[in-house]
């Protein structure tokens, strides 16, 4: 292990964990693997992530819903031309349920497991979906039963992939498909923003590039089925309001219902978009 970069934080609370989080260019002490170039936090975040979790509250999460949706519906469309029929299907940190509302439009059968309170009773609210409130490695599900497990910008949030990838493996049933979405970081936006990279948060503890990220579900039974790269769908003002120099003009009372009705598709190919088969 060798030192890669040295952190910049001092201390966190609820606000940094958000998923709209915006203070980008802050990390935590991260070191790398010289054999599989894995990049993670060490020490480990004096904080109670999961506690922290489970008190998120994020009401400017489901704003975006339309563009977040976007985002789910191009997953799904590649599920199916992966996968000839449909089954059930775990969405991993689902958040207010929008995946998994999209997903049993498509004819899935949908389950969820989310550790926030407010999100779990946002899916209910909103859309009448039951999710499972608890962490994923905690909570009981039935081996061999998914045929999808989607765990979309999950993976880096957490202190102990292996046993995530492991558990996933364990749920799909045979020839089921994981899908994993992930910060890339030897991306080229990666390499160009440096220290202000926007996933270079708090809330990030773990960085991947191909390389680990392929060895990590091929150690665990896994062949790489795709490989795609993330495209992000917002609406202007959720950009807007997140550049300094127009975060004033984005939320003036006139501007601010005309940007929020404005889609724009960002492709900063700095994300990996995975689906590995159960074999």
């Amino acid at each position: 292990m060798e030192l890669w970069k040295k952190g910049k934080i001092e201390s966190v609370g609820v606000e940094e964990f958000k998923i709209t989080d915006h203070q980008y260019g802050k990390h935590w002490d991260l070191l790398r693997c010289r054999n599989c170039e894995f990049i993670f936090s060490d020490p480990f975040p004096p904080v109670e992530i999961s506690k922290i979790y489970e008190s998120i509250v994020d009401p400017e999460y489901v704003e975006e819903e339309e563009g977040r949706g976007g985002n789910f519906r191009s997953i799904l469309k590649t599920l199916d031309r992966i996968l000839k029929d449909k089954g059930s299907f775990l969405d991993v940190g689902s958040a207010t349920g929008i995946m998994m509302n999209l997903a049993k439009s498509y004819g899935w059968d949908v389950y969820g497991v989310e550790l926030s309170k407010w999100a779990v009773d946002e899916a209910k609210r909103r859309y009448g979906i039951e999710i499972i409130q608890g962490d994923f490695l905690e909570v009981e599900l039935t081996e061999n039963f998914f045929k999808v497990v989607c765990l979309i910008d999950i993976i880096e949030h957490v202190s102990n992939p292996k046993e995530v990838i492991g558990k996933v493996w364990r749920i799909l049933e045979r020839g089921g498909v994981a899908v994993l979405v992930t910060p890339d970081i030897k991306s080229f936006t990666a390499k160009v923003m440096g220290e202000k990279w926007w996933h270079f948060r708090p809330a990030h503890i773990g960085f991947f590039s191909k390389k680990p990220l392929f060895h990590l579900l091929r150690s665990k039974g896994f062949e790489i089925v795709k490989l795609k790269r993330y495209k992000w769908r917002f609406s202007l003002y959720y950009i807007a309001s997140r550049i300094k120099l127009l975060k004033k003009i984005a939320n003036s009372r006139f501007l601010k219902p005309i940007f929020k009705r404005i889609p724009i598709i960002l492709p900063l190919m700095d994300s990996l978009e995975v689906y590995a088969r159960k074999i």
